[in-house]
């Protein structure tokens, strides 16, 4: 079994501004309760209010949450999904980041410890980081099996994410007639660490629209008025945006 695992997308950010909040109402109420006893109309209010913020959390986001919420939560334990769906790490990224501050300070709330979950999204942008158990790179999820060092496991994902790079390359050579020069190498071939540059600093994904169908190498300055082979005049473009454009510098 490979080492690398790539998995679950990261759900949106205003997505996980909103579940931090439930998390944080959740945590806040266990609190209290630790050492004083909660009456029947306090805790209703609880319940009450739990079922507000999980209504609120569906009519925006969609799913089953809402569910979960009512037979799990009521019963102070963890959401379901916190626990194998796709908010896994970000349940065990809000414990973890809990565990180690004082939760009856006023200066923590769930919007710092989103602001502080945000800022490590914008960083697996660049590389892979810890959230949870796991590992976030480009906008997915990533397992890794195995005892290696920090700067193995970020070669392992790189690793990981290129195959996928190559991949699309061949079928697209080989399946699409209509693949752009570069994939199909009718014209000079780009050189495959430029390649290699462009997908991981566009993410594997347009540059335009974000779509991951039918992705093509294209050159802003074109070959034919002088533009070059490097990173800096490549980037990632869906087959439609690509066709959208003339032959013009944009």
């Amino acid at each position: 079994m490979p080492p690398v695992r790539k998995s679950e997308p990261f759900p949106s950010l205003n997505e996980s501004a909103d579940l931090f909040k439930i998390l944080f109402f959740r945590r806040k109420y266990k609190e209290i309760t630790k050492n004083v006893k909660v009456g029947m109309d306090d805790e209703e209010k609880y319940n009450d209010k739990y079922t507000e913020l999980a209504n609120e959390f569906v009519h925006k986001h969609g799913g089953n949450i809402a569910e979960n919420i009512v037979s799990t939560i009521f019963g102070l334990s963890h959401l379901t999904e916190t626990k194998t769906g796709k908010y896994k790490e970000i349940g065990l990224f809000f414990e973890k980041i809990l565990s180690e501050v004082d939760i009856n300070s006023k200066s923590i709330s769930s919007d710092v410890v989103f602001e502080f979950y945000k800022k490590l999204i914008e960083q697996s942008e660049v590389e892979p980081v810890i959230i949870g158990e796991n590992y976030g790179f480009k906008g997915f999820y990533y397992s890794v099996k195995g005892r290696y060092t920090d700067d193995e496991i970020r070669l392992l994902i790189l690793e990981e994410f290129d195959k996928e790079r190559r991949l699309f390359e061949k079928l697209r050579a080989k399946f699409d007639e209509s693949a752009s020069e570069d994939l199909t190498y009718n014209r000079p071939r780009i050189p495959e660490k430029i390649r290699i540059e462009v997908w991981r600093r566009d993410g594997g994904k347009c540059a335009r629209c974000g779509s991951r169908e039918k992705l093509e190498y294209d050159h802003i300055v074109p070959i034919s008025r002088g533009g070059s082979n490097t990173a800096r005049n490549i980037e990632l473009l869906c087959e439609r945006c690509n066709r959208s454009k003339s032959n013009n510098v944009v």
